[in-house]
């Protein structure tokens, strides 16, 4: 017969470690134990009262702002550029779907691209598209339509899709100069 430890006895002793820890550590006001009262000369126990401090022994801070107003206007003109943003560029942003023919009926894979053209050109990355047979372009407003790649360039990672049309409410992306 073999007696195997347990993690129930251990569990208890680490119990009394930490509270004879917290004890020590305690911000309540200490009595030591041991110590005779003087005239009954019984032990004094600790006692749990916390310790009042006179308010002059406090420090006063000296009154600043707690926060700069001037980050706060630019932090609130910050989030409603990204805000703008976000509207303006959400109906050019797609989801790709890749399959490896028409018959899948789960995806290999997905990715994102952007609509590039009018006449439905979708720029992603040529890693998205690279293994599979069949592409399915999910617009923003939810509609979907199919699509072939046109080209793709292992080397930047970059390909282009091509669509029919153009879902109504979709647009291509503004590009800077």
């Amino acid at each position: 017969m073999s007696i195997k430890k347990t993690p129930v006895l251990f569990l208890p002793l680490v119990l009394l470690l930490f509270a004879a820890l917290a004890c020590s550590l305690s911000p309540f006001a200490e009595i030591s134990a041991g110590e005779e009262s003087s005239s009954t000369g019984a032990v004094a126990l600790p006692t749990l009262l916390p310790t009042a401090v006179p308010a002059e022994a406090v420090p006063v801070a000296e009154s600043a702002p707690l926060v700069d107003t001037q980050d706060i206007a630019s932090t609130f003109d910050l989030e409603s550029e990204l805000i703008d943003l976000y509207e303006t560029v959400n109906p050019s942003v797609v989801h790709i779907l890749v399959y490896t023919s028409r018959d899948d009926f789960a995806p290999l894979g997905s990715g994102s691209g952007f609509i590039f053209s009018e006449e439905g050109h979708i720029v992603t990355n040529n890693h998205v598209v690279e293994d599979g047979g069949e592409y399915e372009v999910v617009f923003f407003d939810g509609s979907r339509r199919r699509a072939e790649v046109i080209g793709s360039d292992v080397d930047s990672d970059l390909a282009v899709i091509k669509i029919e049309s153009l879902p109504e409410t979709v647009r291509p992306i503004g590009l800077g100069n």
